[in-house]
């Protein structure tokens, strides 16, 4: 026998428009790949579900601010409705009326009008990312408010009612933090991030080369440690190993001075990032070399971690290669000149190619 049908008015009746529509934006975002272009079928498959025009030159950013402060006002306004007495379907249905029609149509043609040609991988990624977690997040507010009672009864679905609140609020705020960063603020919050991963495996590196192997240190005949109980998170460095012991010092030396590059570059070249006609092709390639050389580092930590003095060699020669090209990428300013920084940038790579023993 089918389970009966909520009734009219019912929450879990009031919410499925806007649980379908939800459901299908969601499925839109995860064909939707961050760093390819946008297809001409998902384009039109928005147009229809959101029933507006695309338009490439959409100020995206903008358009995504007060999609997002929007539908916080509309989630604020609804967990209200939805955990207080007595309840009311016309007033729930309004708001949710105002959500399919206003913010999420908005918020889906700002994604399908941040292409890669026009705003490039670094922020589109940004904005996929952030839309689908607004999303998702609304979703689960829905379903909360769908939900007669929780599983501890009505004081625990007003729980979780204002639970999903908060995380719709917290992903609506990220989004409009992405307008007031900007392009210019994300990528060089980015390459700062970058920055401090690599900075972070320095410091770890740097303190594992200062915990030398104690020669003369006593160990339980069975092996076993109190603080590892035996299994050791990592070797020491050997006491006499010289080879390894200068190949850290280089390699300590080398970071330092890749990560003199990071600072330099969010300095001298991020800030001056061109909008709107931003260099996108250049700025992708750029950003993508800055984000691979912190894992290049942890790598080479982990050949050290390993006492792999061959491995870490080539890791090194890698972390180096990587950094020069990052130095190169942005060698000349955005209009293609020389400037002060050129010659830094030049300088730079002579000195980084400076064995340790010279």
């Amino acid at each position: 026998m089918a389970s009966p049908l909520p009734p009219s008015g019912s929450p879990q009746t009031l919410t499925a428009p806007t649980r379908a529509l939800l459901t299908h934006f969601l499925a839109l975002l995860s064909t939707t790949q961050s760093s390819q272009p946008t297809s001409a079928s998902a384009v039109s498959a928005l147009a229809s579900a959101g029933e507006t025009a695309y338009d490439p030159y959409l100020p995206v950013l903008s358009v995504l601010k007060d999609a997002a402060s929007l539908l916080r006002a509309h989630t604020t306004k609804l967990s209200l409705l939805a955990i207080n007495k007595p309840f009311t379907p016309s007033a729930i249905e309004k708001v949710l009326k105002e959500i399919q029609g206003t913010c999420l149509p908005a918020m889906m043609g700002a994604v399908e009008a941040c292409t890669v040609e026009r705003w490039g991988a670094c922020v589109r990624g940004e904005v996929v990312g952030n839309v689908g977690r607004a999303l998702r997040a609304r979703n689960k507010e829905i379903l909360a408010t769908a939900s007669e009672k929780g599983q501890n009864g009505e004081e625990q679905r007003n729980k979780e009612v204002l639970a999903t609140t908060g995380l719709v609020w917290e992903a609506c705020d990220a989004l409009v933090g992405l307008q007031k960063l900007g392009v210019v603020g994300l990528v060089i919050q980015k390459a700062e991030n970058y920055r401090g991963a690599l900075a972070d495996a320095l410091d770890e590196l740097k303190e594992w080369g200062e915990d030398e192997e104690d020669e003369d240190e006593e160990e339980n005949d069975d092996g076993f440690s109190e603080d590892g109980f035996g299994m050791e998170a990592e070797n020491k460095m050997p006491k006499g190993d010289s080879r390894l012991r200068e190949l850290l010092d280089e390699s300590l030396k080398k970071i330092r001075l890749v990560e003199t590059l990071f600072k330099a570059i969010s300095k001298r070249r991020l800030k001056s990032v061109p909008t709107p006609d931003c260099p996108t092709q250049k700025l992708d390639k750029l950003m993508g070399l800055l984000k691979k050389i912190p894992d290049d580092v942890d790598d080479l930590a982990n050949a050290f971690y390993q006492l792999d003095s061959n491995q870490a060699e080539a890791l090194l020669r890698g972390c180096v290669k990587d950094a020069k090209a990052v130095s190169e990428v942005v060698s000349v300013d955005w209009k293609g000149e020389r400037d002060a920084f050129t010659e830094w940038a030049g300088k730079w790579r002579e000195i980084i190619d400076v064995p340790s023993a010279q």
